[in-house]
């Protein structure tokens, strides 16, 4: 079940995605109507509520990159977008289909994704986690607007202007670009140009976990030096799968499940026959698989942090077997991979 990967395709916002839409039939010309070409002297507070009024959602642009964000269209004015870019790998992941810890959590994600006030809601509790990105299509650059359907062209020549919020009411310009030259992948795009412009910051931290690489089995332990009755874990990075060797207790396997950037749960599978099991565990029906039995983060090549929840029992409604078996002080142990 945490291996079943689920693609859908959410509902693309076609009439409020600043995205022109080019119309085939020739009969509705007559319902159109050209808007005065001239620019707007007064800059946009693209945050101003009465922009908002059409609700927050997370569109999908069928690249897999996805982020919250909202429209607004008027003919007098043109139209814009107003991305909510993650400032770290992990906020923006957060809203990633996949992650089943993030805003998908449950099993409809193309419901989710149109709740606009539970996206807002998130968002406020947030913010200073996002980059705020607007992109403004200009009225002069919009042609042939269909009052009944919402639909219009955009010129051949059109450009976007591409603005980062500062605060306090402040826009930056970023860009202005060419609207048939911005790419697919828009959140890419989007920090790309905050890198290109000196708004992103490298982040060491971040960038550890996408340079980690292990071998397809390892071996872990809080104490290599001890060759008897060692207490150790083999991790199987081909299949994501966790073999725990706790000698005097039990023996595992659990299944590794992503929950950001560099950390995971695991999930018992099944206890092998190597070591004997406590009485309390003794029942495996007794025991909920559905309930992470602790976490797993990787520092670096050279160093695990193991935290242990224990198993959550069904009749007894509580975690047992609670006590780190790394490090039975405390609820988390460092872990250091254990030449063969």
């Amino acid at each position: 079940m945490m291996n079943k990967l689920i693609i859908y395709l959410l509902p693309l916002l076609i009439l409020i995605s600043c995205n022109g839409q080019e119309k085939k039939d020739n009969s509705l010309n007559d319902r159109r109507r050209n808007i005065k070409k001239d620019t707007l002297s007064e800059p946009i507070n693209f945050l101003d509520l009465k922009y908002q009024k059409k609700g927050y959602s997370i569109p999908d642009n069928l690249t897999g990159n996805l982020n919250p964000s909202y429209s607004f269209f008027d003919i007098n004015m043109g139209c814009f977008t107003v991305d909510y870019i993650g400032k770290t790998k992990k906020e923006r992941d957060f809203w990633n289909i996949k992650d089943s810890s993030g805003y998908f959590n449950n099993d409809f994600p193309e419901n989710e994704a149109k709740k606009s006030n539970r996206i807002r809601d998130i968002l406020n509790t947030r913010k200073d986690n996002y980059y705020i990105i607007a992109n403004y299509l200009d009225k002069k650059y919009i042609q042939n607007f269909d009052v009944t359907s919402g639909e219009f062209d955009i010129t051949e020549n059109a450009e976007r202007k591409i603005y980062l919020y500062l605060g306090n009411n402040k826009w930056e310009l970023l860009k202005s670009i060419k609207s048939k030259d911005i790419p697919e992948d828009y959140l890419k795009f989007c920090l790309d140009l905050l890198k290109g412009n000196g708004k992103i910051q490298d982040n060491k931290d971040e960038k550890l976990s996408d340079s980690i690489v292990f071998p397809k089995i390892s071996r872990w332990s809080s104490d290599c030096n001890q060759e008897e009755y060692r207490k150790d874990i083999i991790i199987e990075t081909n299949i994501n799968n966790v073999q725990f060797s706790i000698y005097g207790r039990f023996s595992m396997n659990a299944q590794l499940k992503k929950i950001n950037t560099d950390k995971y749960e695991f999930y018992f599978t099944d206890f092998p026959p190597i070591i004997p099991l406590p009485d309390n565990m003794q029942i495996w029906d007794d025991m909920d698989n559905t309930k992470p039995v602790g976490t797993i983060e990787i520092v670096s090549e050279s160093k695990l942090i193991l935290i242990w929840f224990g198993f959550y029992h069904k009749k007894l409604k509580k975690n047992i077997e609670t006590e780190n078996p790394f490090d039975k002080n405390n609820l988390a142990a460092v872990l250091v991979p254990c030449k063969k």
